[in-house]
């Protein structure tokens, strides 16, 4: 930090400026650490993560769904999925939260850094600081690859200004290489790293080779990765029309943008109504060929977010000096009544921040699980938990299985129940035979989509989709048990198997009447539910 960046924020929040931002770190670490293992798509991270370590490569054909055997698979996000496998592993569920907590620590530090190099006030540093803290905590608060997106990308913006004005341009290089690697082994829209280039084109290098090595050093870190020949069948495939993207979506982050804004009440996604006006605010601040090409990334980030929910945090990206050109043009505080004011209204939501996830640690479910286990405290897990330690008990794991299953259930087969193999591949790639029955129809439609049920040996879903009311009838078909649904729509999950399977399978006789199954209470160091009684 040159002197003069020194010296304006020495002068707007104080001579003890440095330990305000050491503060700042320690909030954002606990609340990444506090923040609850929750999101449904974890245990799908942690089983690609394990099937990596296992085989000691990545996938290229589905490993885990029935309905997909022999179709191609590709775990982009391999990078940042086996990272969490061997935390896992190793410290069970505080290593992720720990994990977590650095990577909050990161998502700041990336803003700062950019802050620096781009060389802003210190007030509108704080103001990007804590918009993209909003962001994070409101779209994707939970331990999932997005967050590394939010890392990375401010980086970028930071290197790509560094690496037109530096002298020690190698060096830059060498780290946009990497910063680019990263997210290309953690999320698919890591092309999102090349949009700080049109910083190029508004203030063009002295030296003009650097037009080409700066993108092409990020360019070349997209192609350091396994699937680096595979980039356009990836994206083929998952951009292809698909019923649980088909509007209206089930899926609420698929659900367009404006529409959620409307709907959703106070949240991070009601900064998309100042963000529709950004353009014209900014304008005092930018020359002709800035205003087109910032332009251009606001239209681009406003379309996708007003076709899904999920691309906020990429309009966010987009933007960030469009944003940060406006809270340029806020005075900062002269009397420093105000300014002290300020400072301690900062203090207030950063300590909220280290406070907001209190209530979790204290659940007890939100510590359970190991790598012996294999229980998960995502809010889908505990839904399908009681089940699926009831089939431990009772099912010789060797025999297998060809289950059919929801959604929001699908994605914790793979790593809780490893031995069954599932209808979906949990990671919003499925067959329309299998997806359609999750997704909206008319009731004016003569027949109602329905899984494959006829070809599966058990099923795992709640008893308000469609295909429940199918197997209860179904010849050769039995209900076994129930267990309440604790997240999302609510109701029960039945368990269905049938006859065959379960004579090769199960290791006691087919239960004659429907078990309840209750939702036991994890306590923490515990490592197996004791196994009940079987009737």
């Amino acid at each position: 930090m040159n002197e003069a960046l020194y010296s304006n924020w020495r002068v707007e929040l104080g001579r003890h400026w440095k330990l305000l931002l050491v503060f700042f770190a320690l909030c954002a670490f606990a609340a990444g650490v506090t923040a609850p293992l929750a999101d449904p798509d974890l245990p799908i991270h942690l089983a690609t993560g394990e099937w990596v370590v296992r085989h000691h490569s990545v996938p290229f054909v589905e490993p885990w769904a029935w309905t997909r055997s022999g179709a191609p698979f590709y775990a982009y996000s391999w990078g940042i999925e086996t990272i969490y496998f061997l935390l896992y592993r190793s410290w069970g569920p505080t290593g992720l939260q720990v994990l977590q907590g650095i990577i909050y620590v990161g998502i700041v530090g990336a803003i700062l850094f950019l802050g620096v190099v781009a060389r802003w006030r210190a007030w509108t540093t704080i103001g990007m600081i804590l918009i993209q803290i909003l962001i994070t905590v409101g779209v994707s608060a939970f331990l999932r690859p997005q967050s590394i997106l939010l890392l990375v990308t401010p980086v970028a913006w930071g290197l790509v200004i560094l690496a037109a004005e530096t002298e020690q341009i190698a060096t830059v290089l060498v780290l946009l290489v990497l910063n680019s690697a990263v997210l290309a082994n953690s999320h698919l829209l890591f092309p999102i790293t090349l949009a700080p280039c049109v910083f190029l084109l508004a203030h063009p290098p002295t030296d003009r080779k650097r037009f080409l090595l700066i993108p092409c050093a990020i360019v070349l870190g997209w192609f350091i990765t396994p699937y680096a020949l595979h980039w356009v069948a990836i994206y083929k495939q998952n951009f292809a029309p698909n019923a649980m993207f088909g509007p209206p979506s089930p899926i609420s982050e698929y659900r367009p943008g404006f529409t959620s804004a409307a709907t959703l009440g106070i949240s991070s996604v009601l900064l998309a109504i100042p963000f529709a006006f950004l353009p014209w605010v900014a304008a005092p601040r930018f020359i002709s060929l800035e205003r087109l090409l910032h332009g251009l990334l606001w239209l681009a980030g406003l379309l996708m977010f007003a076709l899904a929910t999920r691309a906020m945090v990429v309009w966010w990206l987009l933007i960030l000096p469009m944003v940060a050109a406006v809270l340029e043009l806020v005075p900062s505080p002269r009397n420093s009544t105000v300014r002290v004011t300020q400072i301690g209204m900062l203090v207030a939501v950063f300590a909220a921040l280290a406070l907001s996830g209190v209530d979790d640690v204290q659940d007890p479910w939100m510590g359970a699980g190991s790598i012996a286990t294999r229980r998960l405290p995502s809010l889908n897990a505990r839904s399908m938990e009681p089940i699926a330690e009831w089939l431990d008990c009772n099912v010789k794991r060797a025999v297998g299985g060809r289950l059919v299953t929801t959604f929001n259930l699908g994605g914790y087969v793979p790593w809780r129940l490893p031995y069954l193999s599932e209808s979906i591949d949990g990671r919003t790639i499925f067959p329309d035979s299998v997806a359609k029955a999750d997704t909206y129809f008319s009731p004016n439609r003569a027949t109602v989509p329905l899984p494959p049920w006829r070809s599966a040996e058990l099923a795992i879903a709640p008893i308000y989709v469609p295909v429940a009311a199918v197997l209860d009838t179904a010849k050769g078909w039995h209900r076994i048990a129930l267990t309440s649904q604790v997240s999302g729509r609510a109701g029960l999950i039945g368990l269905w198997v049938t006859d065959k399977w379960w004579a090769r399978a199960g290791t006691v006789a087919l239960p004659t009447h429907v078990i309840a199954l209750p939702h036991v209470i994890v306590r923490q160091g515990t490592n197996h539910f004791a196994c009940g009684p079987s009737v």
